[in-house]
């Protein structure tokens, strides 16, 4: 999903493992799907812009024939038209430690050329990125001309980011939020490393602590440049800036990550009113998902998803209770724990061998328009309590109020498909 309001918990690393595609239509950027934890962060959940009121304690209207839950909704236009640009005055992703463009590798404590993060297909990242500790890129896919990964603007997205010529990637190098000691690629010790390929920001700046790293791959082109033909950083990318979160477009973020704690806590405190359920989800042997311009590329795959065994997918149940403009939920973590087994399947129920699928999807019924969702996820208990680290892999399909959505980007998806797409993201 594409939520531009989006909280969780501080996780030490964001992996960012490849990017989402949405329809090309007028949709309402609504407030929707926000997980956050009781004690303990999923890896890979996002923090969206800093919109939300705080104290948060009296931001929900009753019910949601009224106002939103704590975002106010907008119309945002999703599509390839990089040129149209609604400003986005906020933060779209924060990162408390390290941010990785791949998987992060089981030693940390020294990045090289031998010691890389396992690559990633992830082609880009909207809005504005903080990043509190260092960044560890290694993009693999051949887009954008084959120049890395773009910061600020999608090519295909909600265009919703910061004012043009202003700063897109911030990276503070915070050692103290770092588990990476050393970080080298292209023969250059840094806060920021490349290996494969390397980003950049076109269109915006970017502020980042240490040295100016180059690629892995080529030692003459800069991990971050300013356009995708450029191989030296321009003015437009700063290296070896000190305290960058003090002033980044004009805000002091320093103290970030004490608002994003405190929002979270609050949410965390807030009473379910809605249930959830777990089973599997139903069997479909000809599932199809296309590109989001299926119409001209022709592009599509397709899977069989079976009522049990290795090609089924555990699906997880948020029941609203139809009229709360905030719908709250408890979300154990013992319920998205995954191990991975010999045969490369993966176990839902570590304690149980037999219970293998493909992932887990997510299912939301009874969710009101213009609602807010939290989903409070942590420890293995009903109290929230006796937590661990969580991994899972995400299914391929995804429900709303009836409807099957997963492919709701697409220009094949029916007009219901790409309207609850737009409700739900």
């Amino acid at each position: 999903m594409s939520i531009r309001c989006r909280i969780s918990s501080e996780t030490n690393d964001e992996e960012t493992r490849g990017p989402g595609k949405s329809n090309a239509h007028t949709k309402p950027l609504l407030p929707r799907v926000v997980f956050t934890t009781i004690f303990l962060a999923v890896t890979g959940l996002l923090l969206g812009s800093g919109v939300a009121p705080s104290p948060m304690t009296s931001a929900f209207a009753d019910d949601a024939t009224q106002e939103a839950g704590f975002c106010t909704p907008s119309q945002q236009t999703l599509g390839t038209d990089i040129n149209v640009s609604n400003a986005d005055p906020g933060v779209a992703t924060w990162v408390k430690g390290d941010m990785y463009i791949g998987s992060r590798p089981s030693n940390t404590a020294n990045l090289n050329g031998a010691n890389a993060p396992v690559g990633s297909y992830a082609v880009e990242a909207e809005g504005l990125t903080l990043v509190n500790g260092k960044l560890a890129m290694n993009p693999l896919k051949e887009s954008w001309g084959g120049n890395g990964f773009r910061f600020g603007i999608v090519g295909f997205g909600a265009q919703f980011r910061p004012t043009p010529g202003s700063t897109a990637l911030a990276v503070n190098g915070d050692e103290s939020a770092s588990a990476i000691d050393s970080m080298t690629t292209g023969g250059v010790t840094g806060d920021v490393g490349a290996w494969t390929h390397g980003a950049f920001t076109e269109g915006y700046g970017a502020k980042l602590s240490g040295n100016a790293t180059n690629w892995e791959t080529n030692a003459k082109h800069k991990s971050v440049v300013y356009t995708k033909t450029d191989w030296d950083s321009s003015n437009s990318i700063s290296w070896n800036q000190t305290n960058v979160l003090d002033n980044v477009n004009g805000k002091d973020y320093s103290d970030f990550g004490t608002y994003v704690n405190n929002l979270s806590t609050t949410l965390s405190l807030q009473q379910a009113n809605g249930t959830v359920t777990y089973d599997t989800a139903p069997a479909d042997s000809n599932y199809v998902r296309y590109k989001y311009n299926a119409n001209s590329s022709n592009i599509s795959y397709g899977f069989k998803f079976d009522a049990s065994g290795k090609r089924s997918e555990k699906r997880i149940t948020f029941t609203g209770d139809g009229t709360s403009a905030l719908q709250v939920f408890k979300l154990k973590t013992s319920e998205l724990q995954y191990i991975q087994s010999d045969d490369g399947t993966y176990q839902t129920n570590k304690n149980n061998p037999d219970d293998v699928n493909r992932g887990i999807v997510f299912d939301f019924e009874n969710i009101p328009d213009n609602a807010s969702v939290v989903v409070n996820v942590g420890g293995i208990n009903d109290d929230g309590s006796g937590g661990s680290n969580v991994s899972f892999n995400n299914g391929w399909r995804f429900w709303w109020n009836g409807v099957e959505i997963g492919g709701g980007y697409s220009d094949k998806a029916s007009t219901e498909q790409q309207r609850l797409y737009g409700v739900a993201s």
